[in-house]
């Protein structure tokens, strides 16, 4: 398995915490507001009928079937709620679907949406301009779902809320945002609560840094504002951008790479993206070689009182996984794991699980302390995954994870583990 690009997708739903700015912090604001407009141009619903019901595909029950031979998406992306409900979405052709299961991934459901226009993922790729991204958070009752797209008018914001477990009746709420002339697509877009929601436009990064714009929003997708940029407090430098929050509404990290130093970046915001301080700038003082080639970034999380970073830092002198841990009440904590190439790297709660490519074998490892220990529990066949195949989404419950894969041709492969990654199917 090799990196996929970071184009992100994923906010998960995390526990309320406070956290503390570091030593010296440097605060930075910007005030921009911007006001959404309701799109009366796209249907509230689908005319599919059949998907407006939410009637299984007719595949969907074959037992020898595979997560490619039901969907038949390209570029497809997995993202669970817990052990049984999630969904999955991407291209059939030029058209964007999107699906949801209960029973683990082994059924599927159409949900309808909006007219969304078309899109060659297979000759433009993932995140350009047209690229529609998604994202999806649990309720009480049900979930809240969003998908984003960029057009010349602006950019589209698709919101729903499902209260009553049922697959029908998906109503959408659409909302048109004038974008900045220079945001050429949308970096992420992520959802913590029914309420609350960011979502991060990028502009060119063909130079290695790229203009950067982050909106919030605090009633469901309604309106959004814009709180930053990086002509105020966002790093300009840096393309790979990823951004995590928690369900109060108010703390974030957010992470990248400055190519011009090979430097991690790590932010953190303590109102809602408002202000920012810098957590770390540099690998001054984090006992690493001086000859460093790349570094790539991790999802962030929150979870627990304490904000986690990771990137991998490769070096000819030997490879390392760095571990950023930052206590609610206290500094910096850093962990070094010497690895051979990390292909995935996924948290839930204090575990942290991660599969490393080592002599042509795709090893499982896994931490409950934070990162300071490690096991190696298992290894993924190569029959299931090797170097011509891109990580797309990886996620853990307890026991229970999933692994989704493509190839060069964006074909997906969803593998599932039931025993903590020590073995893997293919679903």
């Amino acid at each position: 398995m090799q990196f996929a690009p970071l184009q992100r997708v994923v906010c998960s739903c995390l526990l309320i915490f406070c956290l503390v700015g570091c030593t010296t912090p440097f605060a930075r604001s910007t005030s921009t507001s911007v006001t959404s407009k309701p799109d009366h141009s796209a249907a509230e619903q689908s005319t599919d009928t059949s998907a407006a019901k939410g009637d299984p595909l007719t595949n969907a029950s074959t037992s020898d079937a595979t997560f490619e031979d039901k969907l038949h998406l390209r570029d497809a992306h997995l993202q669970m709620l817990d052990t049984s409900t999630g969904f999955a979405w991407g291209y059939v052709g030029h058209t964007f679907k999107l699906y949801k299961t209960t029973d683990g991934c082994l059924t599927w459901q159409t949900i309808a949406s909006p007219a969304i226009p078309p899109y060659d993922v297979s000759l433009q790729g993932p995140g350009n301009t047209g690229y529609t991204n998604a994202d999806f958070i649990g309720t009480a009752n049900g979930y809240l779902g969003a998908l984003a797209f960029m057009r010349a008018d602006g950019v589209h914001v698709l919101t729903t809320t499902e209260t009553d477990g049922s697959h029908s009746n998906h109503v959408w709420h659409t909302v048109v945002i004038p974008s900045p002339g220079d945001a050429t697509h949308i970096g992420q877009i992520c959802f913590t609560t029914p309420k609350y929601g960011w979502m991060l436009l990028l502009g060119d990064g063909a130079s290695g840094a790229a203009p950067k714009y982050l909106y919030r929003t605090t009633n469901g997708g309604m309106t959004w504002q814009e709180v930053n940029s990086s002509t105020a407090a966002l790093p300009h430098n840096g393309v790979d951008v990823d951004m995590t929050f928690s369900q109060d509404g108010v703390h974030g990290i957010l992470t990248t790479v400055n190519p011009l130093t090979l430097s991690p970046v790590m932010e953190e915001t303590s109102d809602g993206g408002r202000h920012w301080q810098t957590v770390l700038g540099s690998l001054t003082g984090m006992h690493l070689t001086d000859s460093i080639t790349d570094v790539t970034p991790f999802t962030p999380t929150l979870e627990n009182g304490m904000e986690h970073a990771e990137f991998f830092v490769e070096s000819p002198d030997g490879n390392k996984l760095l571990m950023i841990a930052k206590e609610m009440k206290g500094g910096l904590i850093t962990h070094t794991l010497s690895v051979s190439n990390v292909q995935a790297l996924t948290w839930s709660e204090s575990a942290a699980t991660v599969v490393l490519r080592k002599d042509a074998r795709d090893i499982v490892m896994h931490s409950d302390d934070d990162g300071q220990d490690w096991t190696t529990v298992g290894n993924i066949p190569n029959s299931l995954a090797d170097n011509t195949t891109t990580v797309q989404n990886f996620q853990m419950f307890g026991q229970v994870g999933w692994l989704l894969l493509q190839n060069d041709t964006l074909t997906p492969t969803l593998l599932k583990t039931t025993d903590g990654g020590a073995h893997w199917t293919t679903v």
